[in-house]
């Protein structure tokens, strides 16, 4: 997996929401591919991390401010 972004979405505000982020590769971990996900302000990256580090096989259970992963699907 490739996980390619940006951290910051508006250059002039200087905000942390909404953030560009591309994730490629993760079929042979089951993520469901060929979508765009729309965010909202409740997610954050941590969540997406820690979705990959579970996806990966590590038994994490937080990292930095996530307690829970975010639903990457399921490839079917």
């Amino acid at each position: 997996m490739i996980v390619y972004g940006s951290s910051l979405a508006d250059g002039h505000d200087h905000e942390a929401r909404n953030l560009p982020t591309l994730l490629a590769g993760g079929s042979s971990c089951g993520i469901r591919q060929g979508r765009l996900r729309e965010s909202n302000d409740d997610l954050s990256m941590s969540q997406l991390h820690l979705s990959i580090l579970q996806r990966l096989g590590l038994p994490q259970e937080s990292f930095a401010d996530a307690d829970e992963p975010l639903d990457l699907g399921t490839q079917g």
